[in-house]
């Protein structure tokens, strides 16, 4: 929470799995949810929770974004929290 409080700008769109972000982050645009990776387009900021892989594969989402997400033509990892719990990536062109 802390690094996107110092190193993202207020009025960056994050779309984020954890929901705790919305409770933190009050002043930001944030959209909580396990979005696809069409909705990912609304977004600039990208919050993936270690649980995160479970919840999609529960959903039966198509097109999952984290199977993307060693794509580095489309997202940039700027942050990996301890323990690897929260993990933050910069959604670039799609």
């Amino acid at each position: 929470m802390q690094f996107i409080q110092t190193h993202v700008e207020s009025t960056t769109n994050i779309l984020s799995n954890d929901v705790r972000l919305r409770y933190y982050l009050i002043d930001r645009p944030i959209v909580v949810g396990y979005p696809n990776m069409a909705k990912l387009r609304a977004g600039d900021i990208f919050v993936v929770g270690s649980w995160s892989e479970s919840v999609y594969n529960d959903l039966g989402v198509q097109d999952n974004p984290l199977h993307h997400l060693s794509d580095t033509r489309l997202f940039k990892q700027i942050y990996a929290g301890p323990a690897g719990k929260l993990t933050v990536f910069r959604i670039l062109s799609q």
